[in-house]
């Protein structure tokens, strides 16, 4: 039996790993934020554009990618976007699939509040707080929120013709994480 956490409940425990690694009060900053809000948002946002740009059969994997954005203010902060890739290896642990990839939407880029404020609260932090956040949270986040609104979308959507699609979240530059596999669930006769 596999226990998938919610949103709230994983960032609580990659927070309290992070304080136990490197103690701030960065981190019950970053627990406050709006964490329901905003992966509420991220589920209507991914729903909208699979929606309105939808994938073509050929899109095998979708690629969520976390990079650094320079605010107008000339802050960097970490956004997500989502791409498609007409292949994937199982077990790859390159992400060089993604590279190239063949399903770009023009809504592709999410306004997500809690990478912008995580961002935002890392930067101001001492020099190892910043480093372990800017890694560990922007990607587990992300990760859980990406599961989170596939579990919850119609498969339809997210699968269209397909009987099954790869996910993985990583930063564009580095780490990954593989998300399950899509698969369209039969409905027995």
């Amino acid at each position: 039996m596999r226990c998938d956490p919610d949103v709230v409940s994983g960032v609580k425990r990659l927070v309290e790993h992070c304080n136990g690694l490197c103690p701030s009060p960065v981190w019950d900053e970053i627990a406050a934020l709006d964490l329901s809000g905003d992966s509420a948002y991220l589920k209507r946002w991914l729903h909208n554009l699979l929606e309105t740009e939808t994938p073509e059969s050929s899109i095998v994997a979708f690629w969520f990618g976390i990079f650094d954005e320079t605010g107008p203010d000339g802050r960097a902060f970490a956004r997500l976007y989502l791409a498609g890739s007409e292949s994937y290896e199982s077990g790859d642990e390159s992400s060089e699939w993604a590279c190239s990839p063949a399903y770009f939407p023009q809504g592709r880029y999410a306004d997500s509040k809690v990478l912008r404020s995580m961002s935002a609260i890392l930067s101001a932090a001492n020099e190892d707080t910043a480093w372990l956040g800017s890694y560990v949270l922007p990607l587990g986040y992300a990760s859980l929120a990406v599961a989170e609104a596939c579990r919850q979308l119609p498969q339809d959507l997210l699968l269209g013709t397909r009987t099954s699609r790869a996910l993985a979240v990583g930063f564009d530059s580095g780490d990954f994480i593989t998300l399950p596999l899509i698969n369209r669930q039969t409905q027995p006769a």
